[in-house]
């Protein structure tokens, strides 16, 4: 749609995602909303297009045991083991903390990197819980899995790009993800890659994030 030659590239982490893209290795990427943040603050990229899922332009972090759990609440949690995604995920944590529990009151902790780990590690009980994105706890809950607690509506992942793209250039690409319905299946099956509950894309700016930003401020400066 948009004459580009693009080239896929796959970071190891966040960390690297949010440098690539600053510093011009990249000129797109997928982020999650601190990852934005992070490249916001750090390199001044500009936020593209935010996913809606299933119509929504937020998602919600969820906290899940294994469906035959005796765990019932986040205060049963006090010395179990708990799996998280990114060690830079700062939003996991704020999650975790605002729904009523210190990561230190957990038995131990662990980073994973990506959901679909998470979600299998707690399926085998190799973890006692951990944190989804809700399509993902949504999908492994058919398998086994239950939630325990829901966190509120949060700014969803987006598309950012590095700030030397020409306006018209970030204009160009920004029309060609909005036109991007789930009406053929060539289109489904470019937005069932992203994720099965995607169903198109939204403009998104950064103010969007303010409530994000307050939730991971007293973690900014934690390990």
């Amino acid at each position: 749609k948009t004459g580009i030659d693009l080239k896929f590239h796959a970071s190891p982490n966040l960390g690297s995602a949010v440098d690539d893209l600053g510093e011009g290795q990249t000129q797109i990427a997928y982020l999650t909303p601190v990852a934005y943040i992070d490249a916001r603050e750090k390199y001044g990229v500009i936020p593209l297009v935010s996913p809606l899922t299933n119509g929504k332009d937020t998602f919600n972090l969820m906290i899940v045991v294994q469906k035959e759990s005796p765990i019932k609440s986040m205060q049963e949690l006090r010395g179990k083991k708990f799996a998280l995604g990114d060690e830079k995920a700062l939003l996991q944590r704020a999650v975790v903390v605002n729904a009523g529990i210190k990561l230190e009151e957990l038995g131990s902790h662990a980073f994973l990197n990506h959901y679909d780990n998470i979600a299998k590690a707690v399926l085998h009980g190799d973890f006692d819980a951990g944190i989804l994105k809700d399509s993902v706890a949504e999908k492994f809950e058919a398998q086994g899995l239950r939630i325990i607690y829901t966190s509120p509506p949060l700014s969803s992942y987006l598309f950012a790009v590095n700030r030397k793209i020409p306006p018209g250039m970030v204009i160009k690409l920004r029309n060609a993800f909005l036109a991007l319905k789930p009406t053929t299946p060539e289109n489904k099956a470019i937005l069932s890659a992203l994720d099965q509950s995607y169903t198109g894309f939204t403009p998104v700016e950064d103010k969007d994030y303010n409530t994000i930003r307050k939730l991971i401020a007293p973690f900014k400066n934690k390990k």
